[in-house]
């Protein structure tokens, strides 16, 4: 036998009485409101096992001998059985208690008993399962050492081990069995008892009381002793004899039989026989028993037949007990008549009337003579007196029967809401914070510097700088190379601007970028800075400001004093997230002290009524008082709570029994000496309830924030401690021999719905640790049971017997995984909330097959999570209540995203126990930084040629696939010879065989050896599969070489692995507070990608507690920031929901309106935008502003940027209401990295990016490109099937591009930015590619928006795919790149850097997977595990670099020859043929690039239509001739205007000017087809002019509006179109 737990063999415990249950008559179950009250009952037994080791077991007993010899004795069938007395006394002196039976080799069936003896031993399960002296117990009699002899008047057998109770065993008829629980052992005297290597059932560990619940053992007890005695009842049914026949009389003389020992009191006792000897009655089943708890002793000299079994107890052995009672009486009275220590008194003289005393001052767990150094005991209640003159005894009863009330029975307010873990936390953050003083420039500088970049532009370059100062009116302009100096810079434009430099310091001057708050520092060079390669490449001259620091705060964002001051007042409750505290604010002091004092009171009227009539009642409205509270705990009614319940209900109905037939009774007590007796039943049972509702209230406290807490109540709360106990030094968990113990009790507050579709529930155990399953069990299935409120009771002890706790690695996880398996006919609901979940182990069982022979599959319906070990790395022991996760959560979550249970409140709770050791169990601490290194280098070449050929096979394998056992073997054996190759690191520690104590020395010692990871290679190891903090706290060492600029590059993916950590504390998130503390722009995106997880549920409540630490700590500059851009924010989502519920024709005027307010809070606080804190403005251009015609209308927002100096004045930004832009901002994010990457390279494919960001739940901001135009617009310029049209981009980019040498730059501009996005595009496997989602600027860079397709989820047209190609190139793209129809050399150049390009994102595989991965668990639509496959699939990893452009360069081919992208143009322009959403700015116009006003073109004094024309584009279009007449100008300027244009100006018009009543244009059905006839353009030419008279007329503001001359600007059309009239065959011009 393995014994997993063991003591000291020569340690003895004192001998403790029993403690009993006692049985109420039989009765329907109570019903409270409806719901239905009874014990649960055990589901099953366990299957047939065998052990040679101690077992569990019910012993047969016999009926008592009336001497110490062994007497034979025959039952009522005439079976002979042989009993050894005189044993029980000795075992209750046994140095150790066992659990072995010693039966017979024959077996006992049927009716008849065999001659053998039964040696009687005892069990002490409790209600911590893993304690031997906790209350509510059951167990036999304890016979360990009991040497008497086993022998029968006709034979005798050697005796044999028993089934263990564990077991399933034959039910023996014709037998009586005694349920006995010992009252608890010796204080701080732990016992612990072996349990055989294979069992189901737990040792017993520790003396504390950590577990308030029911004990598994004690039920199945109850369900073995109820089929016994069922058997026994049936076989003697037809010739038992009885004295009464009332079913009542029987049972309430048996209750009272069974409390006979219980009182310490003689005079009681002495009643209490007399009630035994009334007669020989039916035994009846023991179900539902009564717990009459431990302070009721028994004679350790009683045998078990004389307390509970009438059917066994004859005259002699009543006059014998009541000697031994007697004797026992006299041994513990002390000298005189005095009253004794255990309370009870002397039978010779009466006792004075007792005091009141509290009912939960009674300490169930002490023992007497504890008990009554403190508090009197029950018994010491009882007045007795001995004055009658026939020799009985009168009872004397206090007048007071109302117990006072219980001022410890409340909660109290808490010094902080917060748990120890978030404690401990707090204080590290503000010695963190400490490190970072305001004096500090370095790590506070206040200001935001410029974005660099790891390019180095061509050394030739000069750049044009123009250099503001505000003591100058216009700026200053030279001309200098790309790597100048910064501070070269400052010097030359300091002398420049100012005659003297005699007294200036250089050093107080400082350069910032025009329209944006971010400056150059003076260790650099220009060509350092992205700035200054954007304005290379769009050709702009590079503008910067000249700011004296002295003069002008340039760090506004700078700590000051008072920010270091005010850290010192943080609190563990300042973290804790706003929305939780909250939420569990609703439970408050108060609310629970009112329940408690209602509770009481109930319990008072109880008391009053105990021995009245009206005691039913009384009962009912304890039980709805305790009711009221449980629900106040969410519905949280522990099965002790339950039992306490169950015991009041059963008292109540003995009463009423009594009251019935209580007349043959009184025949030999008086009513007086019964009520004494219920008294002192009552008390122990109203002590039950309020601990069981203590324990409740105690572990609701220490899982959820609420800021109470109980009183603390020496005697309820705790069990007594001895000196050894309080100074027991903690254990190492290395020194652990036993196996991992785990106790599943109940599931409460479930979905209304489970009950209705779930036939049985199951619990899954597994312990996990990253990617390794450790270990798993499941529990038996269970319905929905009803207690106070409906639950699911498992209460079953679950035994890992191959997990070791030695072999625990530090940050080990216990899932709790609940299925639920449906009934056969709700297929109907699978549909709903809960969905079928894989299981990652082999745990989760077949499928189940249903009646109709349906397999229904078990589905995931609730999950949690236990840490084995804590934040101090100490092993989790007792009782644990942990929130459960619930709905599409768990169905749609990696399991590796779940590191904490849930804390939202109304969630499912689960309610499980470990065990208790005793004391702290701590995880062995791992020196590492001893001079003894176990890792010794090896040199790879030493190995042979097929070794080395394996090796480097399997780490150029698929990462994303699992390593084969056999692969992991030899990475891990050769381990030491790859210490060379830094990117093998994260392969090995995979290949680790254990992550327990023992191996971390040389896993330590190798990592420390090994050579550095590049810092983008070692984010590997945050990914969930490295849970260990030492290699992530290496991985962040390693990371911590980036850049700032870098870190905010992969910032989103550090936010994630936060998630992954184990705990609060980690080296990951003080790397990110101390860069945020030394960087302004860190801080800023910190606090908006922590935000966007706010609304995570898993990754919530640890999201708040990091925004809040960042927060409290940045200094009031930042939270000053903060709160305006929220305020900001909120303004803006009010205006967008306004927009949206107003009526289309008054949107424009609503939107106008409602950005007013906007505007006014903007000047007054002016900020940075959420974009960037970069972009500080100060105001809106409202006229500027306008809403996109889309499903979600979009607002376009023109800021004003602070700067009035520099020309861009404008911040053009697009606030989305509806849509999730962490998609958008995370495609963002790729292609910015893939544009450092190609940067790196030296390859520039001028690639156009923006910046996007999700400010709240569907809401953000996104920044809008200037001068750019979508392609539909390009294509739509020449009609509807424009897209068929070749030439299209070229004319554009020409009309923009006047000049050949403009021209030629676009050109080049397209080709390198379209090669860069079609690759980006591949890679991404961005669809939904219309020519919508496609942007060209003026200056010749095409790129992509709108991302909400992705990582190949193709755009569908019902059942038809439109995304048909890896990626978007046309045959009007290549015309531009050819400059013609026919294909050129700068097309091969083109899919030569294509290639170039995708092979360079495959030389950084490793980094794309990492980054998809490590955002597999954020949330973000479209990221999991599978897109992780796709990017790996994309990049052709089993390609060599020229196959891979061989097979990107077929693609190209194939992609260029398909018209489907085409085709998919047109239907997309079809389906966008509307006026106002083919432009919505009302100040702009479809056809014309720019926008012109007055005074750029010349105030319009005459307009009129001259004539019209027909021509072909390629449809055919009427076209009217204008003239233009303008002031100071000689000679009238004509220009050509469509129908649709006209009509496009009045739509404009009526948006701009919504109260203004123009000439209407009527719109016509169609603008194709026959609407387009000679007779339709003669109708509408007097329209379009009495519409150009009329404008004419109208107000200033209105006739010479920006949009009226935008509309008659002289465009490229104009200038051509007589002579295009010409050619192109149309019929002479119609003058008008």
């Amino acid at each position: 036998m393995n014994e997993q737990f063991t003591r000291d063999q020569t340690e003895t415990k004192p001998a403790l009485p029993p403690r009993l249950f006692i049985r109420p008559p039989p009765r329907k179950p109570t019903v409270i409101n409806e719901l239905k009250l009874k014990v649960p009952l055990p589901r099953r037994m366990v299957n047939n096992q065998s052990v040679n080791g101690p077992t569990i077991e019910l012993s047969k007993l016999i009926a008592p001998p009336p001497s110490k010899a062994t007497t034979s004795h025959r039952d009522e069938q005439g079976c002979n059985s042989v009993q050894t007395p005189g044993s029980l006394n000795d075992n209750m002196t046994s140095s150790r208690l066992t659990n072995e039976i010693n039966n017979s080799n024959n077996s006992i069936t049927g009716g008849t008993v065999g001659n053998n003896l039964s040696s009687i031993r005892s069990y002490q399960p409790s209600n911590n399962p893993f304690r031997t002296n906790a209350p509510n117990t059951l167990c036999l009699s304890n016979n360990n050492n009991s040497n008497s002899n086993m022998n029968s008047s006709s034979s005798t057998s050697s005796a044999s081990p028993s089934p263990s109770f564990a077991n399933n065993f034959s039910p023996f008829s014709s037998s009586t069995y005694a349920i006995v629980s010992p009252i608890k052992t010796h204080p701080g005297k732990p016992s612990w008892i072996p349990v055989a290597s294979g069992t189901n059932r737990p040792p017993a560990l520790s003396h504390s009381n950590s577990f308030p619940y029911f004990d598994p053992f004690k039920r199945d007890a109850i369900q073995a002793v109820q089929q016994l005695n069922t058997n026994h009842q049936q076989n003697q049914h037809s010739n038992s004899t009885r004295l009464f026949n009332s079913n009542s009389v029987q049972n309430l003389s048996y209750f009272y039989s069974s409390v006979t020992s219980q009182v310490n009191n003689e005079a009681v006792r002495e009643m209490l026989e007399k009630i035994r000897k009334l007669g020989e009655l039916e035994k009846l089943p023991n179900e539902n028993l009564i717990d009459l708890g431990p302070n009721y002793s028994v004679n350790p000299q009683d045998d078990l037949l004389h307390l509970f079994d009438p059917l066994m107890i004859s005259e002699g052995n009543d006059q014998e007990n009541s000697d031994s009672i007697d004797s026992d009486h006299n041994q513990n009275s002390d000298e005189g008549s005095k009253e004794i220590s255990d309370g009870s008194s002397s039978p010779q003289e009466p006792i004075s009337p007792p005091t009141p005393i509290r009912v939960d001052s009674i300490d169930s767990t002490s023992s007497p003579s504890e008990s009554s150094a403190t508090t009197p005991s029950i018994a010491s209640q009882l007045t007795v007196s001995s004055e009658n003159e026939n020799g009985s005894n009168n009872i004397f009863i206090s007048s007071n029967n109302t117990i006072p009330a219980d001022d410890n029975f409340r909660v109290r307010f808490r010094t902080s809401r917060a748990d120890p873990e978030l404690i401990s936390f707090a204080q590290k953050v503000y010695l963190n914070r400490n490190k970072f003083a305001y004096s500090d420039k370095l790590t506070n500088p206040g200001f935001v510097a410029s974005t660099r970049l790891d390019y180095q532009l061509d050394c030739t370059l000069s750049v044009k700088l123009q250099i503001y100062h505000k003591s100058t009116e216009s700026p200053i302009s030279f001309t200098c190379n790309v790597n100048t100096s910064v501070e070269h810079v400052v010097c030359h434009a300091v002398c420049s601007i100012f005659e003297g430099t005699n007294g200036i310091n250089f050093d107080e001057f400082v350069l910032k970028i025009n329209s944006l708050n971010e400056y150059l520092t003076k260790d650099s060079t220009l060509a350092d800075y992205a700035y200054i390669h954007q304005c290379h490449m769009f050709d702009e001259d590079v503008r910067l400001t000249l700011i004296n620091t002295n003069e002008t705060c340039h760090n506004i964002y700078a700590r000051n004093h008072e920010d270091d001051e005010s850290v010192t007042s943080l609190s563990p409750d300042d973290l804790l997230p706003q929305p939780c505290v909250c939420k569990f604010g609703e439970i408050n002091r108060d609310m629970v002290n009112i329940l408690l004092e209602t509770l009481e009171k109930e319990i008072s009227k109880l008391v009053f009524n105990s021995s009245k009539e009206s005691i039913v009642k009384t009962i009912k409205g304890v039980i709805q008082a305790t009711k009221a509270l449980c629900s106040l705990f969410g519905n949280c009614d522990t099965l002790q709570v339950t039992e306490a319940i169950e015991n009041l209900s059963q008292l109540s109905l003995v009463y009423d029994q009594y009251k019935k037939r209580g007349e043959i009774i009184l025949n030999q007590l008086s009513e007086e000496q019964l009520q004494v007796i219920h008294k002192e039943v009552f008390h122990h049972a109203i002590v039950k309830l309020k601990r069981a509702i203590r324990e409740m209230i105690n572990l609701y406290c220490s899982t959820f924030p609420v800021d109470f807490e109980l009183i603390p109540q020496e005697n309820l709360d705790t069990e007594p401690k001895t000196l050894n106990d309080e100074s027991k030094s903690p254990c190492s968990l290395s020194q652990m021999s036993e196996t991992l113990l785990v106790y599943v009790g109940t599931v409460n507050c479930l979905s209304f719905d489970w009950k209705m579709r779930y036939r049985e529930f199951y619990i899954s155990c597994e312990i996990w640790f990253g990617e390794n399953l450790i270990g798993n069990c499941k529990t038996g299935r269970v319905p929905v049971s009803q207690g106070l409120f409906q639950r699911l009771v498992f209460n079953e002890l679950l035994h890992f017997q191959t997990v070791l706790l030695s072999s625990l690695p530090r940050e080990s996880y216990l899932y709790f995984n609940l299925y639920g398996i449906e009934f056969p006919s709700s297929s109907s609901l699978s549909s709903s909330s809960s969905s079928t979940i894989t299981s990652t182990s082999n745990a989760i069982p077949s499928d189940q097959s249903s009646a109709n022979g349906e397999k229904k599959t078990p589905k995931l319906v609730a999950l949690s999570v236990l840490k084995l070990l804590d934040f101090q790395e100490k092993l989790v022991q007792g009782s644990v209540l942990l929130g459960m996760w619930t709905g599409e959560i768990v169905s749609k979550t990696e399991r590796t995203c779940f590191n904490s249970s849930n804390l939202e409140k109304g969630s499912p709770l689960i309610i499980v126990n470990l065990p208790d050791h005793g004391c702290d169990i701590c995880f062995p601490s791992i020196d590492t930084e001893s001079s003894i290194n176990t890792y010794i280098k090896q040199d790879l070449n030493l190995l042979d040629s097929a070794s080395q050929t394996d090796i480097h096979v399997i780490l150029n394998s698929d990462p994303v696939q699992q390593m084969s056992r056999a692969d992991e073997n030899i990475i891990w054996d050769h381990r030491h010879y790859l210490h060379e190759l830094p990117s093998a690191l994260p392969k090995v520690l995979k290949a680790a065989p254990s992550w327990k104590w023992s191996y971390l020395n040389d896993i330590y010692h190798m990592i420390q050896t090994w050579n550095s990871l590049p810092a983008v290679d070692a984010m590997q190891l945050l990914l969930p599969a490295f849970l260990d903090k030492y290699v992530r706290s290496q991985a962040v060492t390693w990371i911590s070489r980036l850049r700032n600029d870098e870190i905010c590059d992969y910032l989103p993916q550090l936010i994630q692995a936060l998630r992954f950590e184990p705990y609060f504390d980690s080296a990951l998130i003080w790397f990110l507070l101390e860069k945020a503390y030394s960087s302004v722009r860190i801080a800023h995106n910190l606090y908006w990608l922590l935000k966007q997880n706010l609304d995570d549920p898993i990754f919530s409540f640890r999201s708040r507690i990091y925004l809040n630490a960042l927060l409290l700590t940045c200094g009031e500059a930042l939270r000053t920031l903060f709160e305006n851009q929220e305020a900001l924010l909120s303004k803006l989502s009010f205006v967008s929901d306004h927009l949206k519920s107003t009526k289309g024709s008054q949107r424009m005027v609503t939107l106008t309106r409602d950005l007013e307010p906007v505007d006014d809070f903007l000047l007054t606080h002016p900020l940075a935008l959420p974009l960037s804190p970069s972009m500080h403005v100060i105001g809106l251009n409202i006229k500027s502003c306008f809403y996109f015609n889309s499903n979600t209308l979009p607002i376009k927002l023109a800021f004003k940027s602070e700067q009035s100096s520099s020309c861009f004045t404008q911040i053009d930004a697009m606030y989305k209401v509806g849509d999730d832009l962490r998609q958008d901002s995370f495609t963002m994010q790729m292609i910015k990295i893939m544009d450092k990457l190609w940067l790196k390279e030296g390859l520039d494919l001028k690639i156009v990016t923006f910046g996007c960001i999700a400010t709240d739940f569907r809401k953000g901001f996104v920044e809008i490109v200037k001068n750019a135009e979508t392609l539909r617009k390009i294509q739509t310029e020449y009609g509807i099937t424009g897209s068929f049209r070749d030439s299209c981009i070229s004319e554009w980019l020409q009309k923009h591009n006047t000049s050949e040498l403009e021209y030629r730059k676009s050109v080049e501009n397209f080709t390198y930015s379209l090669a860069g996005y079609v690759v980006v595009t591949y890679v991404l496997g961005i669809g939904d590619r219309h020519n919508d989602n496609i942007m060209i600027t003026t200056s010749g860079h095409l790129f992509h928006i709108d991302f909400g397709k992705y990582l190949g989820d193709a755009q569908m047209l019902g059942a038809i795919k439109r995304d048909r190609t890896p990626f978007i190139l046309t045959s009007d793209m290549a015309y531009v790149i050819n400059g013609g129809d026919k294909p050129s050399k700068q097309f091969q150049y083109f899919v030569d850097l294509c290639c170039q390009a995708f092979n360079i994102i495959r030389r950084h595989t490793n980094l794309f997977l990492n980054l998809f991965s490590l955002m597999v668990s954020s949330g973000i639509p479209g990221l999991s595990i599978e897109a992780v496959k796709y990017i790996h699939r994309t990049l052709l990893p089993s390609l060599t670099e020229a196959e891979a452009t061989a097979a990107f360069n077929k693609m190209i081919g194939e992609t260029l020859s398909s018209v489907s992208t085409k085709f998919n143009f047109f239907l997309h322009n079809l389906a966008q043929l509307r006026f106002t959403s083919d432009h919505n700015d009302p100040s702009t116009l479809s056809f014309v690039p720019k926008k012109y006003t007055k005074e750029t073109d010349g105030r319009i004094i005459g307009l009129r239509v001259e004539s019209y024309f027909k021509k072909y584009e390629p449809e055919k279009v009427y076209i009217y001739v204008i003239r233009v007449e303008r002031e100071h100008q000689k000679d009238p300027a004509y220009v050509y205007r469509s129908y649709r244009e006209f009509y496009e100006l009045h739509q404009k018009m009526t948006s701009l000017f919504p109260l203004v009543r123009l000439y209407p244009l009527n719109r016509s059905s169609s603008f194709m087809g026959r609407s387009n006839t000679r007779e339709v353009a003669e109708k509408r030419a007097p329209e379009i002019d009495f519409f150009l008279l009329s404008l004419m007329h109208m107000t200033e503001e209105i006739a010479h509006s920006d949009i009226v001359y935008t509309f008659f600007h002289p465009i490229l059309r104009d200038q051509e179109a007589f002579s295009g009239q010409g050619q192109s065959g149309s019929s002479s011009l119609h003058i008008y």
